[in-house]
């Protein structure tokens, strides 16, 4: 006789024979074909003992020839039910196992796996309306939820739920025993509907949306006038202007930093990418470099009058407006495989920022820490969060790395997913709160955690390559030794043996998680390999730069989803293409833009045509000379340029520049 924790195994573990069985459509059919085989042995007409093929048949031909004497019938006769027993229950699933593993067409593997499901009923108990057992609560859970699980609705129509209060012949217990391997999940992996997209900047802007470009313009915008008409007050005879971002050229800086990073330059000084002789003509195309440090030096993520305010409460305030825009679209455009990951990364930044982490096993050391929730497979980000340490009014967080798990892992909660994650996150607590949400858990977990038994413990006694096994309920616990006085410690839910693999003898737990582990990693060096964050000093600027390249990543996946023959000729250099294809598409709306200027100078005329923007011809110009013929600065420009010019104004014959003056166009015979 089990113990009284393990008498009653429904719920989840009932899902996942349900998620074997409907793992592939055929499956679905023929279990739910023995399952009606129980309502009905024999699909015979009883007024005329016409036998039919199906009940969908049997009804069309009782429609057709005994229209009416069925609805008398149905008038007359009221509905029969009896109650749902467990020996009822145990005799669909009996007769549903039985079919299942007598048809050969289904893989050896299922119907063995199938054969070893066993459901024993034990002698009738009976229970009273004060002190409810636990038959009560698991035919209420087999009402409510089970039965309709596998479809049978319409079956249920036939019994009557027993109450309580109400004597009943149900057995005391049943034991449903089965193991499983792998986690079975419901629905399709991959992209979603709303991923659909035709162009790269399409898949781009799925992540960073115009709401995220219209937000970033504002508050650039918000801080620059801030900043000059702070300078204009401290220096009324040097007046400056700021000519305000929109959309468009904030996309064409993001993606003028997508090629700096592209070409390993995003540590470069910028008047080399605009240099003539060291340059790239994409960069004097698309804006000026004066233009280009203005906007990096401008840029913000919110409002700087209501942020004290807000930093009371949230250490992540400057950012937070635009971090929750791009969380929230993450979700929307995948589907997780069967395997999630759950894993650090650390952004590299050495500036001043109260949540700043030291971490020396990362190459970076300093940085901000993310923790993310990625698809194992692909590595797509499908949730995270940033580690701010403790915020304002807050005490001491304990359990912190189940706490996360659980945060980031939420959305996929009964889903029948395995979360895989390493030591700092993993304990048996988390692993049953998971099991409990329908999740199973792998990781390794370390030795001075509670209930770990010494002799799982490193010591040098053990043989090399030798494991011991440890089980409990729903969990496995091993102790793998790769080398002599070290053990490798894991936990999982989702292992239930002792089986080893490979002439090292790892265990099948540790290879599976060495399999599924990586998924965050794998992220973090993509979005580094050709990062687009440049050195500055302000943390949410390279905050910004690391949404921007995760961005790109998942951009990137979107668009192999949609369309899995782009560039395959090119193996492991369509990623670069990509994101050489993407920074173009981003760029020249705005050169097609600053095209139509009729005084561009012929270096920016020159690197338009080499990137193959199509130009107006030349504007000429009815240039007025000065009296004395001689080059003068300009009287609007401020002093510290010392632009001279040999325009003057009509009017006022003050000289000044093409910048700070509107020209006459004339055509070639007028003029």
């Amino acid at each position: 006789m089990a113990d009284s924790s393990e008498l009653f195994i429904f719920g989840d573990d009932f899902d996942a024979i349900l998620d074997i069985l409907e793992e592939e459509e055929e499956l679905d059919e023929y279990f739910t074909e023995a399952a009606d085989d129980v309502e009905f042995d024999d699909l015979v007409c009883e007024l005329c003992s016409k036998k039919c093929k199906s009940k969908s048949g049997l009804k069309r031909h009782k429609t057709a020839k005994h229209k009416d004497q069925n609805s008398a019938d149905s008038s007359e006769k009221p509905r029969e039910t009896e109650q749902f027993t467990f020996e009822i229950y145990c005799e669909i699933i009996h007769k549903a196992k039985a079919k299942i593993v007598g048809k050969k067409l289904y893989p050896s593997s299922i119907r063995e796996e199938i054969n070893t499901y066993q459901t024993n009923p034990a002698n009738g108990v009976s229970y009273t309306e004060h002190a409810p057992c636990e038959e009560t609560v698991t035919m209420k859970i087999l009402n409510e939820d089970v039965l309709p699980l596998v479809k049978s609705e319409r079956q249920m129509k036939k019994y009557e739920p027993v109450t309580q209060g109400e004597s009943s012949p149900c057995p005391s217990h049943i034991e449903l025993c089965y193991t499983t391997t792998e986690s079975q999940i419901r629905e399709l992996c991959g992209i979603t509907h709303a991923a659909k997209c035709n162009s790269i900047e399409e898949a781009f802007g799925f992540f960073i949306t115009p709401a995220m470009a219209d937000l970033i313009a504002l508050e650039t915008n918000r801080e620059a006038r801030r900043k000059v008409r702070q300078w204009n007050d401290d220096n009324p005879e040097n007046r400056r202007e700021w000519n305000e971002v929109d959309s468009t050229e904030i996309k064409a800086f993001i993606g003028l930093c997508l090629y700096a990073g592209l070409h390993k330059s995003n540590h470069e000084a910028v008047s080399l990418l605009w240099s003539e002789n060291e340059g790239r003509p994409i960069f004097t195309a698309t804006m000026s470099r004066n233009r280009f440090t203005s906007i990096l030096k401008f840029l913000r993520f919110d409002n700087r009058a209501t942020r004290q305010e807000r930093q009371a409460d949230d250490k992540l305030a400057p950012f937070r407006d635009l971090w929750n825009l791009f969380q929230v679209q993450l979700p929307k455009f995948y589907i997780p495989g069967p395997d999630l990951c759950v894993d650090e990364q650390l952004v590299a930044f050495r500036g001043r920022c109260g949540f700043r982490q030291y971490i020396p096993s990362k190459p970076a050391k300093y940085g901000i820490k993310i923790w993310w929730c990625c698809d194992s497979q692909t590595c797509y980000p499908l949730n995270g969060e940033v580690y701010l340490g403790r915020q304002p009014g807050q005490q001491r967080e304990v359990g912190q790395g189940a706490r996360v798990v659980k945060q980031l892992v939420a959305p996929w909660r009964r889903s029948g997913r395995n979360v895989t994650a390493d030591n700092f996150f993993t304990s048996i607590p988390l692993a049953e709160d998971l099991l409990k949400d329908g999740l199973t858990y792998v990781g390794t977990i370390r030795s001075n955690k509670p209930h770990i038994p010494d002799a799982m413990k490193a010591n040098s006694t053990r043989q090399v390559n030798s494991s011991l096994f440890g089980f409990n309920d729903q969990a496995t616990l091993v102790s793998y030794v790769p080398k002599v006085k070290q053990a490798v410690l894991a936990l999982s839910t989702m292992h239930h043996d002792d089986q080893v693999d490979g002439d090292a003898q790892k265990p099948e737990i540790i290879l599976y998680y060495n399999s599924a582990k990586s998924g965050v990693d794998n992220l973090d060096h993509l979005a580094t390999m050709y990062t687009c964050r440049r050195k500055v000093n302000r943390w949410p600027v390279a905050l910004f730069g690391n949404v921007v390249d995760v961005g790109a990543v998942a951009a990137f996946i979107i668009w192999m989803g949609n369309f899995p023959p782009w560039k395959i000729s090119e193996g492991k250099r369509r990623r670069r293409l990509f994101l050489s294809e993407l920074a173009n598409q981003l760029v020249m709306p705005h050169i097609r833009r600053r095209a139509l200027t009729p005084t561009l100078q012929a270096p920016i005329r020159n690197a338009m045509k080499m990137v193959g923007v199509d130009l107006p011809p030349p504007v000429q110009q009815a240039q007025a000379l000065t009296s004395a013929g001689k080059r003068k600065r300009c009287h609007l420009c401020p002093r510290a340029i010392d632009k001279k010019v040999r325009l003057a104004c009509d009017r006022c014959k003050q000289p000044v520049c093409p910048s700070h003056s509107v020209q006459q166009v004339l055509c070639d015979n007028c003029f």
